[in-house]
């Protein structure tokens, strides 16, 4: 059973922002997979490193869109992607060390930011995206 579902509540209505978000809900669920799986400190390790980094992949193509229509809430939204960033890499710098975070911890931080970012920030971005690009196109 997955710990995480794609829901088309969370479809932000651009394709490859959507794939992105399914892409890290596998991620995460992966990474609950190696977890239950017993003690996996260098599968837990492995697998947020990935997050980590795909987190700024998609981050960086986000910002990229934002850019291309002026988003209006850019820096705000921007200041959000870096503050995960730091968030996830703290978890990391525990993972490593002598006082791992619990696997509820890291669980309920990976679900409820991703839940919250697509619902509450990328929702809105999304459609304002898709709007300036249809206009872009018919002009």
């Amino acid at each position: 059973m997955s710990y995480m579902t794609w829901d088309k509540r969370f479809s932000v209505g651009i394709q490859e922002l959507d794939d992105q978000h399914k892409r890290l809900i596998d991620l995460i669920n992966a990474l609950h997979d190696c977890r239950v799986k017993g003690p996996g400190g260098k599968c837990v390790g492995k697998l947020l490193d990935e997050i980590a980094e795909y987190i700024k992949t998609h981050f960086s193509y986000e910002e990229a869109l934002m850019s291309k229509v002026n988003f209006p809430g850019f820096e705000e939204h921007q200041a959000e992607h870096l503050k995960i960033i730091q968030v996830t890499a703290r978890f990391k710098r525990r993972v490593q060390s002598d006082s791992p975070p619990t696997a509820f911890e890291l669980f309920i931080f990976l679900k409820r930011w991703l839940t919250e970012h697509i619902l509450e920030s990328d929702k809105v971005i999304g459609k304002y995206i898709a709007n300036e690009l249809a206009k872009q196109a018919v002009e």
